[in-house]
């Protein structure tokens, strides 16, 4: 199902965002962190669930996504692009990061992308990213300087609600 996750986030198309930098920051220093996460997928159309869990790890500037159920598999975000490991079938891919063009891995690398045009507006404790690209905007929800929540609905009409926690 992760792979759903970060396919999904792939799916997005955009070259440059940009918003308040102190928001986008904020919520980048927040992803900066080790954390266990949980995701769901609701497919309505299917009346289909599915569930994931791992690690989300932030390792000398790389994002480190290791997936422990239901299949074994891990993504390794660089400044340079994503490597994609699935232990299951002793596979890997790799994508450079011009070909990576979508909101959430632009958030994330925000340092080695410039920001254009995004609105970022904050509700509480939930941040929500919307650019004109974008299909359906990206919530985020902060507690202090962690995140708890990511949510958005990808281009197959998924909800995918991923929750974290300190690990």
């Amino acid at each position: 199902m992760i792979k759903f996750f970060i396919i999904s986030i792939l799916i997005f198309q955009i070259n440059l965002i940009s918003a308040d930098e102190d928001l986008l920051n904020k919520i980048r220093t927040a992803f900066q962190k080790n954390y266990d996460y949980e995701e769901g997928a609701f497919d309505d159309t299917a009346s289909k669930v599915s569930y994931s869990k791992g690690q989300f790890i932030f390792l000398n500037n790389s994002y480190i996504i290791k997936v422990d159920e239901p299949l074994s598999e891990e993504y390794i975000l660089t400044k340079n692009g994503l490597e994609i490991i699935d232990r299951e079938f002793n596979q890997r891919d790799y994508f450079p990061l011009d070909e990576i063009q979508n909101p959430f891995v632009a958030i994330l690398l925000s340092d080695q992308k410039s920001f254009q045009e995004a609105q970022v507006e904050i509700n509480q404790n939930i941040y929500t990213i919307r650019h004109e690209d974008f299909l359906n905007p990206i919530e985020i929800t902060l507690l202090d300087d962690k995140v708890i929540l990511l949510r958005y609905l990808d281009q197959m009409s998924i909800t995918h609600i991923v929750n974290f926690s300190a690990s």
